[in-house]
């Protein structure tokens, strides 16, 4: 994490009256303030520059520092940025909320909620703050409790918001122990949901309609026939392995129901921070890369400056364009690349990474020289294919599979002559 944008404010003074840290000129030094190295709060532009020379060093968060005073550099930056941005409330705005709440005048848990709201809104992915102690409780008090709580909410503003009542959920996927969605598919396409929990009744059950996971002409069916308040759906759907849809798929549901003036609503209660820093949904928004050399070399460079030289890795890959998920790629790579780490016999394990083009699109070579499995390497297959985790690498194997069928994309393996060899094969990107 960087103090990338940290501004020379007043808002430290309680920090450094209590630590009785402020600046002294002294025999040591004739420095009176920090005036000369932290930013000047009038100076976006040395934010900016500061933010954008950190990131491009490696940085894997950013922050702005305080935070309420450049609420708009936060904005500006993380909009321009594309990094994880914290922001740091200090111990002047800290205090001055306390202060007032000490006074009657405001309430003080109202106050610091709406601050770090306010933090949020403007693009903070999280938040520093004097109050991280006092804040679980403030927010169990304010949110929710668990999952259920939370998806029992949503579908009550949904319903609410629309006027409707049906919910449209898909099959495999687990939203909580709520009546409404603990429900199996009806006898027919896209028809109204039955029971399948004790205690669930049959009224209850008919408000849910349960349609196949990827299947488009049951979501346009569904909406056919009934006026759907909202659809809800898992990204990642993981309570009976995993059950990939594909990316389309789900930018497909996110278009067809605000269409049909009904509300999506993704749980991630499983998904969340697993897959990306951040919701699955922004991945939506960003799913295709128009070169894939540029964005190999920076995954690359960051991973190797935190292996101590236990890898060396070639890229030897042509700029071809290919339509891939940024978040995916650095997933899939990261796997392979720690897989062939861990498990070699050879140090440093040295890996190439090529490319080609053939009629079935672009292929991806990753090939290692140390990774040595055991026994007989169909068992790679299984690997991929059921999430074994016997040799230690199964969960790692399967996701890179999972992901490629997402984005329409495939996975091969091999093991020969005790290396490691994966051939992702991706779309080619189309033109215009």
């Amino acid at each position: 994490m960087s103090y990338s944008a940290k501004f020379h404010s007043k808002f430290y003074g309680p920090f450094r009256v209590a630590a009785d840290s402020a600046p002294k000129a002294g025999a040591v030094s004739k420095l009176t303030n920090r005036a000369t190295y932290q930013i000047d709060p009038g100076n976006l532009q040395d934010a900016r520059a500061c933010s954008l020379r950190d990131a491009e060093e490696g940085a894997d968060i950013l922050m702005v520092k305080p935070g309420l005073p450049y609420l708009d550099v936060l904005a500006k930056l993380s909009q321009e940025i594309q990094k994880p941005w914290a922001v740091y409330e200090v111990s002047g705005e800290f205090a001055a909320i306390e202060l007032m709440a000490e006074q009657g005048l405001i309430s003080a848990p109202e106050a610091h909620l709406e601050s770090w709201t306010a933090f949020v809104r403007a693009g903070a992915s999280m938040i520093i703050t004097y109050g991280a102690r006092f804040g679980r409780d403030w927010l169990e008090n304010s949110i929710v409790n668990s999952g259920t709580e939370a998806v029992m909410a949503a579908l009550r503003v949904a319903r609410a918001a629309t006027g409707r009542s049906k919910i449209l959920k898909f099959d495999g996927c687990y939203h909580g122990h709520v009546d409404s969605m603990l429900v199996r598919a009806g006898s027919g396409l896209a028809e109204m949901a039955s029971p399948d929990s004790a205690g669930v009744s049959t009224a209850v059950a008919s408000e849910t309609i349960v349609v196949p996971l990827n299947d488009l002409d049951a979501v346009k069916q569904a909406f056919s026939q009934h006026q759907i308040a909202a659809v809800i759906i898992e990204p990642v759907p993981a309570n009976n392995g995993l059950l990939l849809q594909t990316n389309e798929f789900l930018k497909e549901v996110a278009r067809i129901a605000p269409s049909e003036k009904a509300l999506v609503i993704f749980d991630e209660v499983i998904t969340g921070f697993r897959t990306a820093f951040g919701e699955w949904r922004k991945s939506l928004a960003s799913d295709r890369i128009s070169s894939h050399r540029p964005l190999l070399e920076r995954l690359i460079r960051d991973w190797q400056s935190h292996q101590d030289g236990r890898a060396q890795v070639e890229l030897d890959a042509q700029d071809l364009q290919i339509e891939a998920d940024p978040v995916a790629m650095h997933v899939i790579l990261k796997n392979l690349l720690e897989n062939s780490v861990r498990h070699s016999k050879q140090s440093p394990v040295k890996i190439k990474i090529s490319n080609e083009q053939d009629p079935s699109g672009v292929i991806l070579h990753f090939k290692d020289n140390g990774q040595a499995f055991s026994g007989n390497p169909k068992r790679l297959g299984l690997l991929f294919e059921k999430g074994e985790t016997s040799q230690g690498a199964g969960v790692g194997l399967y996701l890179i599979q999972a992901l490629m069928k997402r984005m329409g994309g495939l996975a091969r393996f091999s093991a020969s002559n005790g290396g490691f060899e994966v051939a992702l094969t991706f779309k080619e990107a189309s033109h215009g």
